[in-house]
């Protein structure tokens, strides 16, 4: 797992042509990457999408580090992918007790077609991607809302990561962001 997802990006200029074709940036998004877009109107602040496969024992503890963002005004959409384990009885669960969760089922389609199911239902003015084996630190959204809103022109934000063994101890490896020449 990684705390804080592996990167973060925030594209507002694809916004508009990924809400009319979800498919045509599936290429730019790698899969360990978080993104963020701009959409224009909607009702809630942030949209978290969590592709979720067979992840039954790490999707509870995804949720509730995007539940509890310092930033309340967010939908979770949970999108399983044909899991063969406990994972969508558990998504079920977590979006009876919570109204901002929804959950979409599909048959297996791979990440990127789960990705884009879930950009496709978002109403969030920024949609960001979670891994379902993924947390994120309480102010993770804030920070980058708030770089967002402190220069207008920035295109892009992402983030370094730090791993977590599967018992909960955060090692030392960190992973740093190595973008250059990128124009969204």
């Amino acid at each position: 797992a990684r705390v804080s997802s592996s990167m973060m990006w925030i594209a507002r200029s694809i916004a508009s042509g990924l809400r009319r074709s979800p498919s045509r940036i599936a290429c730019s998004i790698l899969l360990a990457l978080s993104c963020f877009v701009l959409v224009v109107g909607v009702a809630r602040s942030f949209s978290v999408i969590v592709p979720a496969y067979n992840c039954e024992a790490t999707l509870a503890s995804t949720v509730m580090s995007a539940r509890a963002q310092s930033l309340p005004d967010l939908e979770i959409i949970i999108i399983d992918d044909g899991s063969r384990d406990g994972t969508l009885a558990l998504a079920r669960e977590l979006e009876a007790a919570d109204p901002r969760i929804k959950v979409i089922n599909q048959a297996n389609s791979g990440v990127s077609v789960t990705r884009n199911r879930g950009i496709a239902a978002a109403r969030g003015e920024y949609v960001a991607l979670l891994d379902a084996d993924d947390l994120w630190v309480e102010n993770y959204l804030a920070i980058h809302r708030d770089r967002f809103a402190s220069d207008p022109g920035l295109g892009v934000s992402f983030s370094a990561c730090r791993y977590i063994e599967a018992d909960g101890t955060v090692t030392n490896e960190r992973s740093r962001p190595k973008l250059s020449g990128f124009v969204p």
